[in-house]
């Protein structure tokens, strides 16, 4: 399961996501710093694909991807494209119309089932698509503030638990976005995968990532390991200027 919400506040924009793996699964390298053809990105790094699953640039662009796992998937093969990948080519974009580019030339027919989102202060240029593993060609949606994917049969309800668990709470700051994926809520038959911090003997919350965006800046905050195990401290802390690209 992977959770993700994001608000805008007085004088930015705050996004929390939380990266749910399987255990046995290679940790990710914390946010690196890239450069390609003017276009400055921070992201961490999945070593399987060598992609990301989250990715800030100097746009003033934050993207990101959660798996489908209830869309038509794929066997597995060689010749599947990691959806990490999608990220990386999407994080090199100064433009919306760049990242439109890049999503209508993806390989649907090598790619499993996503939802790509795309976030920026300036509300024309915010957006998702879902593949669900049938499309040809993708549409452009209107971003929600809550997304979250599981491979979990009980997905579902899952789903519905944490929505109604995050729509009951008052979110005033990031920080408070911050305690929402830390929390071991909402919790339903004393079984954590409802949780926004979720942990189970297979698979738990594995990061967490938290992105600032200011008119002027981009910051990226990122910690490996459970939420619910965070301090301050814990932080890797990046920054993108982003203040001439807006």
């Amino acid at each position: 399961m992977c959770s993700l919400n994001w608000r805008e506040f007085d004088d930015h924009i705050g996004l929390v996501f939380t990266r749910d793996e399987a255990i046995q699964r290679p940790k990710a390298l914390p946010p690196q710093r890239f450069s390609k053809a003017g276009v400055e990105y921070l992201m961490p790094v999945d070593p399987v694909g060598q992609g990301s699953w989250i990715a800030v640039n100097n746009a003033g662009f934050t993207v990101f991807l959660l798996n489908d796992y209830q869309g038509v998937l794929k066997p597995n093969s060689s010749d599947l494209q990691s959806r990490g990948q999608l990220i990386r080519a999407v994080a090199q974009c100064n433009t919306i119309e760049a990242i439109k580019g890049v999503v209508e030339a993806w390989s649907l027919e090598r790619s499993q089932p996503f939802v790509l989102g795309v976030l920026h202060q300036d509300k024309q240029r915010r957006g998702m698509v879902h593949y669900s593993g049938t499309e040809t060609q993708l549409v452009w949606q209107p971003l929600p503030q809550q997304l979250y994917s599981s491979g979990d049969p009980e997905v579902n309800d899952i789903i519905r638990a944490r929505t109604a668990y995050v729509d009951q709470q008052q979110v005033g700051s990031l920080e408070d976005l911050i305690r929402l994926h830390q929390s071991h809520k909402p919790l339903v038959n004393d079984d954590f995968i409802y949780s926004l911090c979720m942990h189970r003997e297979v698979a738990e919350s594995q990061s967490i990532t938290v992105v600032s965006m200011t008119k002027g800046e981009v910051e990226m905050r990122y910690f490996a390991g459970s939420p619910c195990q965070l301090e301050p401290a814990n932080w890797i802390t990046k920054q993108i200027s982003c203040s001439h690209r807006l």
